[in-house]
């Protein structure tokens, strides 16, 4: 059986900094930890249900700091996130914002629904024309990081695929893009010769 090609929608880096710029206020305190689980997501990798059901004991000290080292729904062996190096050490900034508690979920969580509900006033917010998801937060992890490293093994470690091929996907989009700004270059070098 063939798998249907998915439509992997990711916001852009200039999307993503909109969102973080997004200046909320203590009087939204719901609106701002959908906010920060987002952006969570989008700098791990992370499923809502990963998110949802992180721990305290999923945060291990690493050679690198502050890791996080959890079985992820879909994936058969552990996932380990050095989250020090990722995003400039975003993640761990926003994990120490809500992490007060020794044991227990590390972020106060609602429903689903009740985030999805948050997800599209932030989008609105932010200028974002597309309806936000944790999947389109998951696809910005992987495009960035696909668009950065253009490296599908590592891409396969920090998503926790199984199969190379799904990593390939995020290397493929970037190629898009690539070849996208490849087609608007002005490659008339012998004009240019000629006039210096």
């Amino acid at each position: 059986m063939r798998k249907a090609v998915s439509n992997r929608k990711n916001l852009s880096p200039v999307e993503l900094a909109r969102l973080e710029d997004l200046k909320i206020g203590m009087a939204f305190p719901e609106l701002q930890l959908v906010r920060d689980i987002f952006l969570f997501s989008c700098y791990t990798g992370l499923r809502f249900s990963d998110v949802d059901t992180l721990e305290r004991s999923h945060l291990i000290d690493g050679a690198d700091g502050l890791c996080i080292v959890k079985k992820m729904e879909k994936v058969p062996k552990p996932v380990t996130l050095p989250l020090g190096l990722l995003f400039e050490g975003r993640p761990l900034s926003l994990l120490k914002t809500y992490n007060t508690k020794a044991s227990g979920r590390v972020f106060p969580f609602a429903s689903n629904q009740h985030v999805n509900r948050q997800l599209k006033i932030l989008a609105g917010m932010a200028q974002i024309d597309m309806v936000l998801t944790f999947h389109i937060s998951r696809h910005t992890f992987g495009s960035m990081l696909a668009d950065l490293t253009q490296n599908p093994y590592l891409i396969m470690d920090l998503m926790g695929h199984g199969d190379i091929k799904t990593s390939m996907i995020y290397i493929h989009r970037s190629q898009e893009r690539i070849n996208k700004q490849l087609r608007e270059v002005n490659w008339d070098w012998k004009k240019k010769a000629t006039v210096e």
